[in-house]
């Protein structure tokens, strides 16, 4: 346990769904039941923490390219992240959070609940190097955002419930995939600027159709509704497939951002992605993060 003021820097990495299936709804709590396949990426937020013992009121400052209209109260995920840590562990502190946003806000990529499990991290360090994060914890970090106990993860991981199993990845009979093939492949994100999907809205959407219960594979369940909520989008996956036909293309989490990932054939898949930078160079209104690599 540390009781001097020190200062900890973090990535809050972007988070990817490789897979998204809606299995159906939590009966208690209308919550859907998902099966994922999750990773992160070497993209995103830049999170730095000033813990400081005394007790007194915590503060959050944004900047970056996506900064700008996120909130700076108690709403900001990070922030409550370490009222959390404080409420469940006892520990008093108090905390200045700086993050450079880089990670778009709506677009599947987990921005918030990544600042939100870099705060919980650096306070793990900080009070509990080397130990492992207590379940109390966990369960309200579940609470907090279902993405962020993936995002305290981070490796490539099977993410089932609403999101509080998390299993690594494995040869398994339906899907034969293991880590390492995901780790270290290149992967671009990329979205059009001017659309953002309701994430509320179009569960209503898949509450209305028939859940894939029985649906094998990869894929995401969500992808064709958010493509009929927002037409441009359609047309927009369909550039993304033209210029990319050796790899894979496809939304993650509700959108509205894509991936696209390569697969076996280093060589060729990597010129596909050379050709969505080009095209995204062409065309201000798209956001990419540029070749970044499955961590």
């Amino acid at each position: 346990m540390q009781l001097n003021t020190l200062t900890y820097e973090r990535k809050a990495f972007a988070k990817v769904n490789l897979s998204l299936r809606v299995r159906g709804r939590r009966e208690s709590d209308g919550y859907h039941l998902l099966d994922m396949v999750n990773v992160t990426t070497d993209f995103g937020d830049d999170v730095s923490l000033k813990v400081s013992p005394a007790r007194g009121d915590n503060s959050i400052k944004m900047s970056g390219e996506f900064a700008e209209g996120l909130p700076l109260d108690n709403s900001n995920l990070a922030l409550r992240a370490a009222e959390l840590f404080s409420e469940v562990t006892g520990n008093e502190f108090s905390v200045e959070i700086s993050i450079e946003k880089n990670i778009p806000s709506g677009s599947g990529l987990g921005g918030g609940s990544s600042d939100a499990a870099a705060v919980l991290s650096m306070l793990q360090d900080h009070f509990y190097s080397g130990v492992d994060y207590q379940l109390s914890l966990l369960e309200a970090a579940l609470a907090l955002g279902a993405d962020i106990p993936y995002l305290l993860y981070e490796k490539p991981a099977f993410v089932s419930g609403i999101g509080e199993t998390i299993e690594p990845i494995v040869v398994d009979d339906e899907v034969s995939v293991k880590e390492n093939e995901f780790s270290g492949k290149d992967i671009v994100l990329v979205r059009p600027k001017s659309i953002s999907i309701n994430t509320a809205e179009l569960f209503k959407d898949v509450r209305a159709a028939a859940y894939s219960n029985n649906e094998p594979g990869f894929g995401n369940d969500l992808e064709q509704f958010a493509l009929k909520s927002e037409p441009k989008l359609e047309g927009f996956s369909e550039e993304l497939r033209r210029c990319a036909p050796n790899s894979v293309v496809r939304m993650t989490g509700s959108g509205s951002c894509f991936f696209v990932m390569n697969g076996s054939s280093q060589r060729i898949e990597r010129a596909d992605l050379r050709r969505v930078l080009e095209f995204v160079e062409g065309s201000p209104d798209i956001w990419t993060s540029g070749i970044t690599k499955i961590r």
